[in-house]
């Protein structure tokens, strides 16, 4: 079977010093039974030991201010172009697996039929109102999930949905990210 990579995007922050990310990739490596290597995409914890093979850094700041969503989804992106398995396992910096996990377990779960929601008063729920009429204009289930649980992605799916929602702004940064990497390998080439 593939290995699987695992991506944890890594904001700025933590009140904790990133421990959290420290106690989630333990238990990934020590775990997750397909594991491939774990992305960290964001900031780059000293702590970590970058020389192992199977940890990759890929640096990705949060340029959308308080847009929490938009950086994840930037960040996962990146991971995307960084190489990422075609599968992954996207999962946060506070998830932790505590028994052996194959990705097959990895199942996707919904918590409610966003039709079923009726309170659309924060920031937040505007924004699982916008995704529920999204969805429902192009004939597609209308399910959360997001259930903060460490989840299974298609690599290509995910990026044709996203450059698809956010094209010109992603592809903007994306591109420029991409100039300025290989600028800086040319550089360290030379």
């Amino acid at each position: 079977m593939n290995k699987i990579d695992v991506v944890i995007p890594l904001g700025p922050g933590s009140i904790w010093q990133d421990n959290e990310v420290r106690y989630a990739i333990r238990s990934v490596c020590k775990y997750f039974v397909d594991l491939g290597r774990v992305f960290v995409v964001g900031e780059k914890p000293d702590f970590l030991n970058w020389s192992n093979s199977r940890l990759v850094h890929v640096d990705q700041r949060d340029v959308h201010g308080d847009d929490k969503d938009l950086n994840l989804i930037i960040k996962v992106l990146k991971a995307c172009y960084s190489g990422v398995s075609d599968q992954f396992v996207r999962m946060s910096d506070d998830q932790c697996f505590l028994q052996p996990v194959l990705v097959k377990d990895l199942v996707p779960y919904y918590l409610y039929d966003l039709k079923t929601r009726t309170d659309y008063n924060n920031r937040w729920s505007k924004r699982l109102e916008n995704t529920k009429k999204m969805l429902l204009a192009e004939n597609k289930s209308t399910f959360n999930y997001e259930s903060h649980f460490p989840m299974v992605y298609e690599r290509e799916k995910f990026v044709s949905v996203n450059i698809k929602r956010f094209h010109k702004g992603i592809s903007i940064l994306l591109n420029l990210q991409c100039i300025l990497l290989m600028k800086r390998s040319c550089l360290q080439d030379s």
